[in-house]
């Protein structure tokens, strides 16, 4: 991996963290815990952690990056570059089953997020590494500090 693109992924990775972070905090004082959220969180708490991390690190990631990113950026990315980051932002928002303006505010811009290190890198597994580092992240927060 070139160093423009491990500067691109630590950058994304420090971005997607502190939205993480602030997703957090927003639910400790009781302002926000996502409906897409809470659904996972529950059924998270019943399955083994080889299906948690086959399903939420591994294919959740992979699938929704490589529609997202993989089919319509790529697609759109020659002519309409903006267009395919904000396509795909609002795509990735809307398949989390968003019901209130800030959980909506917040996986869009988890896709902006994605989408950015994407058209900086033109690598599908940059966006992958992100979406499953912080997938992983998450997962242990639920089952460890909640």
């Amino acid at each position: 991996m070139q160093n423009k693109h491990l500067k691109v992924l630590a950058f994304a990775l420090f971005l997607s963290l502190g939205l993480q972070v602030l997703s957090i905090l927003l639910t400790s004082i009781g302002i926000n815990e996502t409906a897409n959220q809470a659904t996972l969180n529950q059924s998270i708490l019943l399955m083994s952690w080889p299906k948690l991390i086959t399903m939420f690190v591994i294919i959740a990631p992979l699938t929704e990056e490589l529609v997202m990113r993989g089919l319509i950026m790529r697609y759109l990315l020659p002519k309409y570059p903006y267009l395919g980051i904000l396509l795909s932002a609002y795509l990735f928002s809307s398949l989390h089953y968003t019901t209130k303006i800030i959980d909506t505010l917040l996986y869009l811009t988890s896709g902006f997020i994605f989408a950015f290190a994407y058209y900086k890198t033109n690598r599908l597994q940059i966006p992958i590494i992100i979406h499953a580092s912080i997938n992983f992240l998450v997962l242990i927060w639920i089952i460890y500090f909640r």
